[in-house]
């Protein structure tokens, strides 16, 4: 499988986990890495600048894959300004593979010249966003990628009030209706369909990731059959 997710981090398949506080923990982080995908490493677990970077460390014992770390940047009493930046500082000091960010942007909250170091050691740096005009922003401040997340999700601003099924095709716009047009699943994304089910077991990281890879694959199967069954019932005789 290759996208431009793959790509950039040489992974197996384009599944991110996201920040999850409590939960996402060198364990679990390197065990979706280990499975093909990307795991987070959320920051605010940490309150300590040695307890922040020994999580790292920790999580690069376990797996020699790529991974995320979290940043939730919103007002705390917890987690201060102070903690943002070191958790920015030391991402870039330990070369981590990407940052999501969600919240503030970066460049307003503690200042373009974070965006800059991050660049010059070759952190990638993501924002999770819930409108057009955020995705926008970032585009504009130098990220190298966003998160689309609606209604549903937690940890950013929620502007738009909509799901992630609408608010994808709202920030992809015409390149969007492009892949639609065109299937060219290289031009956009494509959403295969929203799967929603009830849990009937607890599958390692490697098989759950396999799991969705493979009935992702096999929606994309069944689709491509209907359309050309539908074609040959109008008469439809396309070129393939």
């Amino acid at each position: 499988m290759k996208t431009a997710i793959t790509e950039m981090f040489g992974i197996k398949y384009p599944i991110i986990c996201g920040a999850m506080m409590w939960l996402c923990k060198p364990t679990l982080c390197a065990a979706i890495s280990n499975a093909g995908g990307m795991g987070n490493l959320t920051a605010a677990n940490y309150e300590t600048e040695e307890g922040f970077r020994n999580a790292i460390r920790e999580t690069r014992k376990l797996t020699d894959r790529p991974f995320m770390v979290g940043i939730t940047i919103l007002p705390s009493v917890r987690i201060t300004a102070g903690h943002h930046q070191m958790y920015l500082r030391i991402c870039a000091e330990e070369k981590v593979s990407g940052i999501e960010v969600s919240g503030d942007p970066v460049n307003k909250a503690v200042g373009p010249e974070y965006i800059d170091m991050l660049k010059k050691t070759g952190v990638k740096l993501f924002h999770k966003v819930g409108s057009v005009r955020h995705a926008l922003h970032a585009q504009k401040a130098g990220y190298d990628g966003i998160y689309a997340a609606g209604i549903e999700e937690g940890g950013h601003p929620l502007d738009d009030d909509v799901t992630t099924m609408v608010l994808t095709p709202r920030i992809a716009g015409e390149r969007m209706k492009q892949a639609w047009d065109d299937g060219d699943v290289d031009v956009a994304p494509m959403m295969v369909g929203q799967s929603i089910g009830l849990i009937q077991d607890v599958p390692t990281c490697k098989e759950l990731l396999e799991r969705m890879v493979k009935e992702a694959e096999e929606t994309l199967r069944e689709g491509k059959q209907a359309v050309l069954t539908s074609w040959l019932r109008w008469g439809i005789c396309p070129q393939i």
